[in-house]
């Protein structure tokens, strides 16, 4: 009986360490959820931990309904009004959805390549719950003849064009704008000078009031597929190519998930994109590529791609020329994409490189000076006999009551005099000087080793600083761990520091340049968490790989070193 009521308290005490472990480790879990989604999935009302599945695409354009815009029933309606109302609500949208497939330009372009009943399935359902939500209370209350007067006009054009548009993507490819190097901008091509030169696409103009640009109808069989579209630059002759310095291609995305390789000729050298870039989202936009420039190297990110030489250009080619390759993506290579996708954006648009090894290197520093300066000085006041060394001991603690916010101006004032704003030096040189906590967690370890092995060292010709490192050092590494990682931690998550002494932005480490990228991002939660994923890793990696010796630290400063 006994050991059954032991198992039983086991297996309690099991169950709640992995309930506590689930509940805390949820935070971090929905960060990393959080950094591989996309804007729009975290745009919805209905909250979700998983991101989207990313469907790669081989056809193109193509109806594409992801679930999350149903038709269901409001929570505020009585089921017995929904039973009636339901069946002639997806009956008056399916006409007009009908209606709009049919009479529309821009659509009979498209459907060549697309399925028409599917499309007009999906969007009923789609128009049918973005309607759904905006009926008036009025005609609720009036019944389902006022509901149904509500939702025809409610299905107006601008609601079945927007459907439209998200729900049967489409790549299109636009014009081709350079920059020169006096700062002049021209468009050397125009949406119709593109060509097809190899692949199963066909080009299409595309109507009102869709963006002037040929329409890419695509029809991959295998991933090994690729399709090439090029254009040649209009009336660019040599000596102008070579003063190219930006291009500018505008195309519509697709969201197939298909690779894109942008393909530069100037000059009769031949480049291409130095850096993936994937069909993964459903917008018009623009890409910039630049060649590489060391010397103008931006140091507080960059929106742009860069081009990287790839040889001589073909025999014949034209002076300036730019080619689109479209290669479809498979399925583990569309998760790839997705999950790389904010990261990848990140790291372009901040230097998070260049924070995180400026953090790095804080960390180190102050994790080197806090352990030597405040052991030393530990040290000499629990071992060391001298006049006052109790005053100045309390003196010490004293200090830990003096808030920083207090010192935060005065320390400031002085940093400026002395020439340190603007540099590094406040975020690390305080270290030198020890931590009052610090120098107390250790005195009171210190003060509980046995007396008799500094005497034998002494016995031996030991000085009080071999003593030290020799002795005592070694005997206390469990609480030099904890020291260190709570430096590593003070260090790393410093913000206000780079804040009140830091103006470069060469100089901002993690915690303050994931602020600026804050601003720059636009609050973007994906992008953000994304950053944060990457501060935060290596705090998770060190704790987990020194947990032991951080709370063998922890423990034995609190009971005595016994």
């Amino acid at each position: 009986m006994a050991i059954k009521q032991s198992a039983n308290s086991k297996l309690i005490v099991y169950l709640m360490l992995i309930i506590g472990a689930a509940m805390f480790s949820f935070p971090f879990v929905d960060m990393v959820m959080t950094s591989i989604k996309l804007d729009d999935e975290l745009a919805t009302d209905t909250y979700r931990l998983l991101p989207k599945v990313p469907y790669a695409r081989w056809q193109s354009p193509y109806v594409n309904h992801d679930g999350d815009e149903r038709i269901r029933k409001p929570n505020d309606l009585p089921a017995e009004l929904w039973t009636t109302f339901e069946p002639e609500l997806r009956k008056t949208v399916r006409a007009r959805v009908e209606a709009f497939l049919a009479n529309d330009a821009q659509v009979q372009a498209l459907f060549a390549s697309i399925d028409k009943e599917q499309a007009a399935r999906e969007l009923t359902d789609v128009v049918g719950a973005r309607v759904l939500g905006r009926i008036s209370d009025k005609a609720r209350a009036a019944g389902v003849p006022a509901m149904l007067e509500d939702v025809r006009q409610l299905c107006d054009e601008e609601t079945l064009a927007g459907a439209f548009t998200m729900y049967v993507p489409r790549a299109v490819l636009g014009e081709v704008r350079v920059r020169l190097s006096n700062y002049a901008r021209q468009t050397v091509a125009k949406p119709e000078d593109w060509r097809v030169v190899s692949g199963p696409v066909t080009l299409k103009p595309t109507v009102a009031p869709l963006e002037p640009g040929m329409l890419l109808q695509t029809n991959f069989s295998s991933a090994g597929d690729a399709a090439v579209i090029a254009a040649s630059g209009r009336d660019i002759t040599v000596e102008q190519a070579r003063t190219i310095d930006r291009v500018f291609v505008a195309f519509q995305e697709d969201r197939s998930w298909a690779r894109v390789n942008l393909r530069v000729i100037r000059d009769g050298r031949l480049y291409g994109l130095a850096e993936p870039l994937y069909m993964d989202e459903i917008r018009w936009g623009e890409i910039e590529l630049r060649w590489p420039d060391p010397a103008n190297e931006p140091v507080n990110g960059r929106t742009y791609y860069r081009l990287a030489e790839m040889g001589a250009a073909p025999a014949n080619s034209a002076a300036f020329g730019v080619a689109f390759e479209l290669l479809p993506n498979s399925g583990v290579g569309a998760w790839w994409a997705k999950i790389s996708r904010n990261y990848q954006t990140a790291f372009r648009q901040v230097p998070i490189a260049r924070y995180f090894l400026t953090s790095v290197a804080l960390a180190i520093l102050n994790i080197v000076l806090t352990i030597f300066a405040s052991s030393f000085a530990a040290y000499a006041f629990a071992r060391l006999e001298w006049p006052g060394r109790e005053f100045f001991f309390g003196l010490l603690l004293a200090t830990m009551m003096v808030p920083g916010q207090v010192t935060m101006i005065p320390t400031f004032l002085i940093y400026r005099e002395i020439g340190f704003y603007n540099t590094l030096l406040p975020l690390w040189l305080p270290s030198a000087f020890g931590s009052a906590f610090f120098i107390f967690m250790m005195r009171q370890f210190m003060k509980t080793m046995p007396k008799e092995l500094e005497e034998a060292a002494r016995i031996d010709g030991c000085g009080f600083l071999r003593t030290y490192w020799h002795i005592m050092l070694p005997l206390v590494k469990p609480s030099l761990a904890a020291v260190a990682m709570f430096s590593f931690l003070g260090s790393w998550n410093n913000f206000m520091g780079p804040l009140i002494y830091v103006n470069d932005e060469r100089m901002y480490n993690m915690a303050f340049g994931l602020f600026r990228f804050q601003l720059l991002s636009g609050a973007s939660n994906s992008l953000m968490m994304a950053g944060a994923f990457v501060m935060t890793l290596p705090i998770i990696f060190i704790f987990f790989t020194f947990q032991r010796v951080f709370v063998q630290g922890i423990t034995l400063s609190g009971v005595g070193g016994r």
